[in-house]
């Protein structure tokens, strides 16, 4: 029988699906067009310190600069420029460039992402959010449209409130471990608070709290074990 866990019709390119805080770390953007720019907006989302080099670039990146959001540097790409970021994109509209800006980051210990490779080392995938909910689609860098569209079919799926009950249900989780002792009644709990009920209560009804979850699924355990 085949083993649900893995798909024997993949490729031997299998990406590790990791999410990196990226808070302060340095990323460089090399291209300005309007790949790149997608790829800038995202890294100033999720809090990164974006340098951008590029002779030409879009409005919106000149925008972002303007606003102080990110670095753009007008001018040709330079070996030196790979010196301390953590992630590098290279994205512009030249695969020989690309490559090139790909080969003298990876030496410098870079990771990096290739909009040209069919592999490449580090990928962006598709993403869902609901406040600290984040879904992920990625094909492996097989087709980032259907990525898109796969994404887009599960906009549905998760309702747009969501974040809050992953907001309160994380501050029920941190109760726990500070009021709970003994570690089988913390992972009982944890466990419960997660469970679909709660966060039907919770996208139900404004006023619950996560003080409110705790005690109801103190109660709720405690009811369960005496039964």
């Amino acid at each position: 029988m085949q083993d649900p866990m893995h798909d024997t019709e993949k490729t031997g390119y299998s990406p590790l699906p990791l999410f990196v805080d990226m808070r302060g770390k340095r990323a460089l953007v090399v291209g300005g067009g309007c790949v790149a720019q997608r790829k800038i907006e995202t890294l100033v989302d999720h809090g990164c310190q974006v340098t951008v080099i590029t002779p030409e670039a879009t409005d919106k990146i000149r925008d972002l600069a303007d606003r102080g959001l990110i670095e753009l540097i007008l001018r040709s790409f330079d070996s030196k420029d790979v010196q301390g970021p953590f992630l590098v994109f290279a994205c512009t509209d030249s695969p020989e460039l690309n490559r090139r800006v790909t080969e003298i980051a990876e030496a410098a210990g870079a990771l990096v992402n290739c909009v040209d490779s069919k592999e490449p080392e580090v990928s962006i995938p598709a993403t869902l959010r609901r406040g600290d909910l984040q879904v992920a689609v990625s094909t492996a860098g097989a087709s980032p449209a259907l990525a898109r569209r796969i994404r887009c079919g599960l906009e549905g799926a998760f309702p747009r409130n969501l974040g809050r009950a992953v907001r309160l249900i994380g501050q029920a989780r941190l109760m726990i471990l500070e009021r709970v002792d003994d570690p089988k009644t913390r992972h009982r709990l944890n466990r419960l608070i997660a469970e679909d009920r709660w966060v039907q209560r919770i996208l139900g009804d404004e006023d619950y709290t996560a003080e409110a979850l705790f005690t109801d699924a103190c109660h709720s355990l405690k009811e369960r074990e005496d039964s």
